[in-house]
C-alpha cells in the first residue's frame, strides 16, 4: 500500500492548532472540562488524547519519509 507524503507546515499546523485549542479551553471556558469521562477528568482525558495524537503525527511525518534525505556530498 502506497504511502503519501505529508506536508511538513501542515503536520506543525495540526500540532499547533491543536495544542493552542486546549490550553484556549482550559484559559476561557476551563467549566468545559470538569466533567468526567470512565471515572478520569475530563480534562486528563482531553490531554491523553492529544498525546495519542501527537504520536500518531510524529510516526506519519517519520514513516511517509517527509523528513528530508541527507544530501550527500561529493569529493572536492
Amino acid at each position: 500500500m502506497p504511502v503519501t507524503r505529508i506536508s511538513a507546515p501542515l503536520l506543525a499546523c495540526l500540532v499547533g492548532l491543536c495544542c493552542a485549542g486546549y490550553y484556549g479551553v482550559i484559559a476561557f471556558a476551563p467549566g468545559l472540562l470538569s466533567g468526567r469521562l470512565g471515572g478520569i477528568p475530563l480534562s486528563i482525558a482531553v490531554a491523553l488524547a492529544l498525546f495519542l495524537l501527537f504520536f500518531a503525527v510524529t510516526l506519519l511525518y517519520t514513516v511517509t519519509g517527509t523528513a528530508e534525505e541527507p544530501v550527500e556530498r561529493g569529493e572536492p
